[in-house]
């Protein structure tokens, strides 16, 4: 049992590693391409 909730924890952490990673890179392009969120809207 304890391994699975290691599993589980060390998965959880990766997920928001990179969500975390993800939020930033949307960050990063709304606010350095002010022209591409225009593109997704249409």
């Amino acid at each position: 049992m304890k391994k699975k909730g290691l599993l589980l924890s060390s998965i959880a952490s990766i997920a928001l590693f990179f969500a975390n990673i993800g939020a930033g890179t949307c960050c990063y392009v709304i606010y350095h391409q002010p022209k591409f969120p225009e593109k997704l809207r249409r």
